[in-house]
């Protein structure tokens, strides 16, 4: 802010950490949210793990868009956020499959099962469990249809579940657990099948936002707009839940 004033800018980037998952329906949001309030964003994406590490070591952000609510919840005891924060969204997982391959894209993953068995995968990508919730979630679903034990030397790791998805996308894997967001945008659908899988296969995917200590006026502002109509709608058309 002093920087800003300094050189006499009308207007300085607030920063917002982001999940990595919300990169394609909160960008138009976020674009639009300057031409309504006066006030510019600098989102940054990653894995939530990764980002609360960030945040908890005194990173510049004054909001955090997480993917679970746990990793919010240990921000607020380290007494680095302003409040508990509120649920914006519950996150799904979606089963993406590379077309052409003759593997079927099931919500119970019988046809991973198949292909797997017929030597058809030869690699599987998620997000990385240990910082990324999506990745947790995504192993939770192959032990829990009994796969983790055969496919987890075929897994390939995406630093966040954006990275997972492009992994598929670009033929490194044949198939991947990812965001539903992700599986539904115009490009992935060009080279994917794509399936939700049902939340009772994970723990749900409860995502918080939460304002930092250092949040300023825009922050603010966007913490609020974020829980509007029009924006839970956008989320909702994304392929996100409401909570």
């Amino acid at each position: 802010w002093l920087a800003c004033q300094r050189w006499r800018l009308a207007r300085c980037a607030t920063r917002i950490a982001a999940a990595a998952n919300l990169r394609g329906a909160l960008d138009p949001i976020a674009k639009a949210f300057p031409a309504r309030t006066n006030h510019e964003l600098s989102v940054t994406y990653g894995s939530t793990g990764n980002l609360m590490r960030q945040v908890g070591m005194g990173a510049p952000f004054e909001m955090l868009l997480a993917a679970d609510e746990s990793y919010v919840q240990e921000l607020v005891k380290a007494g680095v956020t302003d409040g508990e924060g509120v649920t914006y969204a519950v996150g799904r997982l979606a089963l993406i499959v590379r077309k052409g391959l003759g593997i079927t894209a099931d919500s119970d993953l019988k046809g991973i099962a198949e292909a797997l068995a017929a030597g058809k995968i030869t690699r599987f990508a998620i997000a990385s469990p240990e910082h990324a919730p999506y990745g947790a979630r995504g192993r939770e679903v192959l032990e829990k249809v009994g796969l983790w034990e055969k496919i987890s030397a075929r897994i390939a790791l995406g630093e966040n579940v954006a990275q997972a998805a492009q992994i598929v996308a670009t033929g490194a894997a044949e198939a991947g657990l990812v965001a539903v967001p992700m599986a539904k945008t115009p490009e992935m659908a060009k080279v994917v099948d794509a399936v939700t899988i049902p939340a009772a296969l994970h723990r749900p995917l409860m995502q918080r936002m939460v304002l930092t200590r250092k949040a300023g006026e825009a922050a603010r502002a966007f913490y609020a707009e974020m829980q509007t109509p029009g924006v839970r709608e956008a989320l909702k058309t994304a392929g996100f839940d409401m909570p």
